[in-house]
């Protein structure tokens, strides 16, 4: 890996533009990492590619960091194993719901039992059951996300925050860890509770419980940390590469005023002064960036809103039916399960508010044109690149994140989920 930065901080001089940022490496790094711990079936390679550098006789060779497949170098043991967990535990809680139920003794305590684990599971579960049937096309878009990050190196306006990466990783690795200790306390402090899968089981099998439980609990916890850390990072970076669009059309348009001033001053036409001064070029050139990062976002939005819509899904199943028992009786014993509620309460802003990012950024990218298109249609310029490139903003609407195509993942997002769930609970509690 220092070989790869020492290469791109080389190019990045001879061709005197700003070094490339380390954020797109140090997500290979999370992705170095998983891969090893056996959540993610990629491994890493390094191809030489020779390019042209102003001449025939000038070439340069570059270092290239790309994602393969790899199931029997790197198999994803760890995924596997959380599918097989999921399989073996959920069918009990189903199993032990309906005889619960064919006794005629539901009580909110019982049926606790297997509601919370039951949607504690099925999220990293599901996750990791569609990255693995996405393999290759994951594998495809990564490799694409790189050749466009080369691209847009020049732009010094798009670099994200290289420090994000490992904010990401220690969050998520921090509630899991707070999750387990809080059980871990729990199981000292009530030891007969029924929120343990072993006091459940008989006598023989009790250990084998308390043990499955606390591993389910790591292999819950790295089945979100793999898609949904993966996601906050691709939603950042994809807002970066909008926000340097939009800092790259600023400028076409102020050196469009300053010419235009240049050529007022001497009574020139400032139609000649369009098609002179390279503003036509600059135009398609940034059309081609946006078709880019387009094209990025929607195979964002095909391997990953699934997901996206499952996060949300199961955070409001999740909380109505941990918060609404709790709120009633008042029973220690549930604290438990509202550990699982508070963590989907931290995770659901933090994924809307990154998420929520790239819209914005789309959104002022969009301003940005429109304003440009105002000042440079004023002076009778012909536009057709630019008036292509509003037309298609116009006909996408709106570019972001969304949840299988339901909806857009916006801020306001997040008040619409908190005001359902508010209504929700009082209505519950007057009933």
């Amino acid at each position: 890996m220092n070989r790869i930065v020492r290469s791109e901080r080389s190019s990045a001089a001879d061709d005197g533009l700003p070094v490339s940022p380390p954020y797109i490496r140090r997500v290979w790094w999370l992705l170095s990492v998983v891969r090893i711990v056996g959540c993610w079936p990629y491994r890493e390679v390094r191809t030489a590619e020779e390019t042209n550098e102003h001449s025939f006789s000038s070439r340069r060779k570059d270092d290239l960091a790309r994602q393969e497949l790899s199931w029997l170098s790197y198999p994803p043991y760890w995924t596997l194993l959380l599918v097989l967990q999921f399989v073996v535990l959920d069918l009990y809680y189903i199993y032990n719901t309906g005889r619960i139920v064919a006794a005629g003794n539901f009580t909110a305590s019982e049926a606790l039992v297997s509601v919370p684990w039951l949607g504690g599971t099925v999220l990293p579960c599901v996750s990791a059951g569609l990255s693995i049937m996405k393999a290759g096309e994951i594998t495809i878009f990564l490799d694409h996300w790189l050749s466009v990050e080369k691209r847009f190196s020049h732009l010094s306006s798009h670099t994200p925050r290289a420090s994000l990466p490992y904010l990401v990783v220690s969050f998520y690795f921090s509630l899991g860890f707070a999750s387990v200790a809080f059980i871990g306390f729990l199981h000292w402090h009530m030891p007969e509770s029924s929120i343990f899968i072993g006091n459940l089981l008989p006598s023989p099998w009790s250990h084998f419980g308390h043990v499955l439980q606390y591993v389910s609990l790591f292999l819950a916890w790295t089945g979100s940390i793999v898609p949904e850390a993966l996601l906050c990072l691709l939603s950042h970076a994809f807002a970066s590469f909008y926000r340097g669009l939009c800092v790259k059309a600023r400028e076409i348009f102020d050196k469009w005023e300053l010419h235009k001033k240049q050529q007022t001053q001497y009574g020139r036409s400032t139609v000649h002064a369009y098609e002179n001064h390279g503003i036509r070029d600059s135009i398609q050139h940034l059309w081609d960036l946006y078709e880019d990062v387009e094209t990025l976002v929607d195979e964002m939005n095909t391997l990953f809103s699934p997901m996206i819509l499952l996060v949300y899904s199961v955070f409001m199943i999740m909380t109505c039916s941990l918060i609404i028992p709790f709120l009633k009786s008042g029973d220690v014993r549930d604290s438990a399960y509202l550990t699982i509620a508070f963590s989907y309460v931290v995770r659901l802003p933090f994924l809307v508010i990154t998420e929520a990012s790239l819209q914005e950024q789309h959104a002022s990218f969009r301003y940005e044109l429109c304003r440009g298109h105002a000042r440079m249609s004023l002076s009778g310029a012909h536009l057709p690149y630019l008036d292509a490139l509003l037309a298609r903003l116009a006909a996408k609407g709106d570019v972001g994140v969304s949840a299988w195509g339901f909806f857009t993942v916006r801020r306001d997002t997040l008040l619409t989920i908190v005001s359902l769930l508010v209504s929700y609970i009082v209505i519950m509690l007057q009933a």
